[in-house]
């Protein structure tokens, strides 16, 4: 797989487009998207829902492996209050976040963590 799946909400935000406001502004500031430009199809695509969710995607660049990214992505999210929760879809590069954090949310796994597949959403994150 050359790419990641990150999934995320930003607190008291239920629209696509204060959400679509405030995904930019996270993606700027942690300097996923250069300064200039809304877009960086060499590393990412990104986009939200119409309940606020956001949606990110991270592809393989040539100076960082895809768990390296996947690593940064979400040490930039926890970090950022705002995010109430996190889910990946399982690949072998964020197999580390999962078996990291995954196991703390349990109970509210709508997949089954012992019998993982690629494309399965994991919750990593949940305040």
């Amino acid at each position: 797989m050359s790419h990641i799946t990150f999934r995320f909400a930003f607190r008291g935000i239920s629209s696509k487009s204060e959400s679509l406001t405030k995904l930019r502004e996270f993606l700027h500031d942690k300097e996923w998207l250069p300064s200039e430009s809304d877009f960086d199809p060499q590393l990412l695509s990104y986009h939200t829902e119409n309940n606020g969710d956001c949606e990110v995607i991270l592809e393989k660049i040539p100076d960082h492996t895809l768990d390296e990214l996947a690593d940064m992505l979400f040490a930039d999210i926890l970090k950022n209050k705002e995010i109430k929760w996190t889910k990946v879809l399982y690949s072998s590069s964020v197999e580390n976040l999962v078996g990291k954090y995954a196991g703390a949310y349990l109970l509210r796994q709508t997949s089954d963590l012992s019998d993982l597949k690629e494309n399965d959403e994991v919750i990593i994150l949940l305040r």
